[in-house]
């Protein structure tokens, strides 16, 4: 992982090839939650031509805003892009972890 832009609330990373706006959230104990932005949202941050948090109110209407949502998607991408697992492979595995939770 690389940090391109670090601020009080917010880090701008890349982690496998790709670029995401990181933050600490999570109600019950915090957690890192990780949105996968475009090459040209992280370009835009960095320029200063947008900021970070016009990019995370962009997302909050798009996708759901949750710990666990969060936690799917940082698992997702780590069994894809660090596995070159698929999809499928993904699900099954992400419901075997859900079904241990209940």
């Amino acid at each position: 992982m690389e940090k391109l832009l670090n601020t009080q609330k917010y880090d701008v990373i890349k982690k496998f090839s790709h670029y995401y706006i990181r933050f600490i959230g999570g109600q019950m104990m915090p957690i890192p939650c990780d949105i996968k932005i475009t090459d040209n949202e992280k370009d835009r941050i960095l320029e200063g031509k947008t900021s970070i948090e016009n990019v995370i109110s962009d997302y909050m209407q798009i996708i759901p805003w949750t710990q666990t949502e969060f936690m799917r998607r940082g698992f997702e991408d780590f069994f894809h892009y660090r596995f070159s697992m698929k999809f499928d492979e993904i699900e099954e595995i992400m419901a075997k972890v859900e079904g241990m939770n209940a």
